[in-house]
């Protein structure tokens, strides 16, 4: 993402996520379950990893050094004199190396991340184990987001830096996984329980049968709860892209105006870093007594703490010209506190999403029948937050940047879209509260 804001607006992001990224991952999932009919779990494993490094090293050696050379601008040229209100869609096809870079590295992200890794984990992992090492996995998760933001930091936006080092740990990553399936192919009885699977291939744990991915849609028709977690997760997929649209034409602006492309990379270096310390001092101090309220209050954290930061961020840059001679005084401008304004709110946020948002989603799949609460439960995580993402994107691509220009002109409408989400989000946590009818879970 910072390599397309470092060549394009903010705007044509939203155009890439809607039309390059959402189909690019369905594309993916499709072969990735074509995949894992042909292959066993090891030859699935090295096929993903293998694409993804082999894509990721042509960008690093052809697409991305030569990016000037490829770009098609001439046609792109002619394209926004004839459309000019798709500019942002064109320019989409003009940077189609970085396009197809950032299709991948979302895609690895959802495939590689999202549904290889766990379904390995699951797969050599008993329920009993799960309960003890899941929550350390999920600590390395947060390590690791760190890591990537202190690196960020430090290759200063160089993508031939940034790719090397990705190239490498990919290369380990296969490495490592070898010798750990060797290990597990000789010592099968220290990573599954001999009852639950005989061979690494064995069928799953429960005894639901395999639905196909209509079938796995139409049963969120017949499950009220599951419907209403489902459309939940759309809502926070939404109302995030949309909040992060406006500080992100902020941070565009600010770098713009400064003529420092490495801020950028700085800026989200700092982002992650402070993502994984706000979560762990939030997991430490304030998650518990939280999640011991109950469950509907736990729920209605996130959707308050986002609410109140919209309203806050809004007022702010509402006065942003008006604070200008008290940003002075302090050494800096309003621009420069809008973006660290919104930078302070965004780490909130998202520390909150995995503290209280996901842990709170979790439980509300206990009291449900087990054919929802395993096949429902792959098609919400699996594609409610994809779908989400893509009405944030279908509404800034299709109806305000088209009609009002930009995104900063649009902010208002965004502000105000993003208030009656998280309204409607408010009231359907205390529909599903009652949905649920399990006082252990909902109180």
């Amino acid at each position: 993402e910072i390599f397309i804001l470092q060549h394009t607006g903010v705007e044509v992001v939203y155009y890439l996520k809607l039309f390059g990224v959402t189909p690019g991952i369905l594309v993916f999932t499709l072969l990735y379950a074509r995949i894992s009919q042909m292959t066993s779990r090891d030859e699935r494993f090295n096929v993903v990893v293998l694409y993804f490094l082999a894509f990721f090293l042509l960008a690093h050696l052809v697409l991305l050094p030569n990016l000037e050379v490829l770009r098609p601008d001439s046609l792109v040229d002619n394209l926004t004199i004839s459309f000019h209100k798709l500019k942002n869609l064109w320019d989409v096809i003009r940077y189609w190396p970085l396009s197809l870079f950032y299709i991948h590295a979302e895609a690895w992200g959802t495939v590689g991340l999202g549904v290889l890794f766990w379904t390995f984990a699951n797969e050599i992992t008993s329920l009993e184990q799960s309960k003890r090492l899941y929550s350390f996995l999920s600590l390395g998760a947060s390590t690791g987001v760190t890591v990537s933001g202190i690196l960020l930091k430090c290759f200063d936006a160089n993508v031939g830096l940034t790719l090397a080092f990705v190239l490498i740990l990919l290369s380990l990553t296969l490495v490592v996984y070898n010798l750990f399936a060797r290990d597990i192919n000789q010592h099968p009885s220290l990573y599954q329980l001999p009852s639950e699977r005989t061979t690494p291939e064995a069928q799953p744990k429960s005894g639901v049968p395999q639905l196909s991915l209509i079938d796995s849609f139409k049963l969120l028709s017949k499950s009220r709860p599951l419907a209403l977690i489902a459309i939940l997760v759309i809502i926070y997929g939404t109302t995030i892209n949309l909040f992060e649209s406006i500080w992100q034409s902020k941070v565009k602006e600010l770098v713009t105006s400064l003529g420092d492309d490495c801020l950028l990379a700085n800026v989200y270096g700092i982002r992650s870093i402070y993502e994984s310390i706000v979560s762990v001092i939030l997991v430490l101090f304030f998650s518990q007594p939280i999640m011991n309220r109950g469950w509907r209050f736990a729920a209605s954290v996130t959707p308050v703490i986002i609410l109140v930061a919209t309203v806050v961020l809004f007022v702010f840059m509402h006065f942003q010209s008006a604070l200008d001679s008290m940003a002075t005084s302090w050494g800096t401008n309003s621009l420069s506190l809008a973006v660290t304004f919104g930078l302070a709110n965004m780490v909130f946020i998202k520390a909150t999403k995995f503290i209280l948002f996901d842990p709170t989603k979790e439980q509300a799949y206990i009291p449900l029948e087990e054919e929802a609460r395993v096949r429902g439960k792959a098609v919400v995580d699996g594609v409610g937050m994809r779908i989400g993402r893509s009405l944030g994107s279908l509404l800034l691509t299709v109806i305000l940047i088209p009609t009002l220009g930009s995104i900063n002109d649009a902010k208002l409408y965004i502000l105000l879209f993003i208030i009656i989400m998280l309204i409607l989000w408010l009231r359907l946590v205390k529909i599903l509260s009652i949905e649920l009818k399990t006082t252990s879970i909902t109180d």
